[in-house]
């Protein structure tokens, strides 16, 4: 792309090629500071990206030395726009101190939701040649085509693996995240927690109220508890009226405060669903790893137990493995 290349053409063609063969939004960010370095050789770069209301450098150039694993940003940049070519800011990114960067928007959005939220950073210098910030603004044309593929990838890998009925996260993806777990923490010594809990009388909502009326209040009670979790948690549908609540790094003694925060808001919460009021409650059980099993189907099955022996016992209260 710059112009002391022997010809634009085969540059061009491979910077694309680089960009796009990209599969993940890390793998993205790495290359294409790869990348910047090659073609900007004399400007600090950097890819900034917001994710649960924070800010982060994925990684950065400074004195030619790359970064793979986000750093917080310190400075609020709430104020840099997500749309059009470029803004200018003065902002100090970790590892790179007090710099003048033109922002470049690289934000995915669909179905009215933010799936990418970033830029694409580069020293403000560079607008004083006119060459080079047009090979800028299409190097940046190519990342934004890159962020769009990769965002349409995880869209697709998320339909299969959340419930439509609720909203969360379904069984496929339970297994999934356990097996992995179990895996890594039997190597690193590191604990988890699983809470099982069923819905008492559901039945009797859907005999009601009708299955539609049943179907959402379903979808209401696995976002509420969403609502009531850690960012960490993980949330899923078993199947049925049962939910599954993944505590990473939890013991089974600290999972408790969980159960409790679960069933006491639970039970006092009023769901109105079409101008009709509804009330649930619920029977829990917990299990740990690697306290009550070493396995997936170990962990789970003692869960399952604890929480079918408060459905026989009395409903509405939970029981520990």
């Amino acid at each position: 792309m710059r112009s002391e290349r022997p010809t634009d053409t085969p540059a061009l063609s491979a910077v694309i090629r680089r960009v796009l063969e990209s599969d993940e939004f890390d793998f993205l960010y790495s290359r294409i500071i790869e990348l910047s370095a090659d073609l900007f050789t004399e400007y600090p770069c950097a890819v900034v990206t917001r994710r649960e209301e924070r800010f982060w450098v994925n990684v950065a150039y400074p004195a030619r030395k790359t970064l793979h694993f986000p750093l917080p940003v310190h400075d609020d940049l709430s104020n840099i726009a997500q749309d059009g070519p470029y803004q200018i800011a003065d902002v100090s990114l970790p590892e790179m101190g007090d710099q003048r960067f033109l922002f470049f928007p690289i934000v995915f959005r669909d179905d009215d939701r933010v799936w990418v939220e970033g830029w694409f950073c580069l020293a403000a210098e560079v607008r004083t040649d006119a060459e080079l910030m047009a090979e800028v603004l299409l190097f940046v044309e190519i990342i934004r085509a890159a962020v769009h593929k990769i965002a349409k990838i995880e869209r697709i890998k998320e339909l299969t693996i959340i419930d439509e009925v609720s909203g969360l996260y379904n069984t496929r993806h339970l297994f999934n995240v356990l097996e992995q777990t179990v895996q890594q923490a039997g190597r690193y010594f590191t604990e988890f927690s699983l809470i099982f809990f069923d819905l008492d009388r559901f039945k009797q909502v859907n005999d009601t109220h009708g299955h539609l009326i049943g179907s959402r209040l379903l979808r209401e009670v696995g976002q509420f508890v969403l609502q009531h979790l850690r960012k960490a948690d993980l949330a899923f549908r078993y199947g049925g009226d049962e939910f599954v609540v993944y505590l990473p790094y939890t013991s089974k003694q600290n999972a408790r405060i969980v159960v409790e925060r679960l069933y006491e808001n639970l039970r006092k919460h009023e769901f109105v669903i079409d101008g009709i009021p509804l009330k649930v409650a619920a029977s829990y059980g917990w299990s740990g790893f690697p306290e009550d099993g070493r396995t997936v189907k170990e962990i789970i099955e003692k869960a399952d137990e604890a929480m079918y022996r408060v459905k026989k016992r009395s409903r509405d209260a939970f029981e520990m493995a």
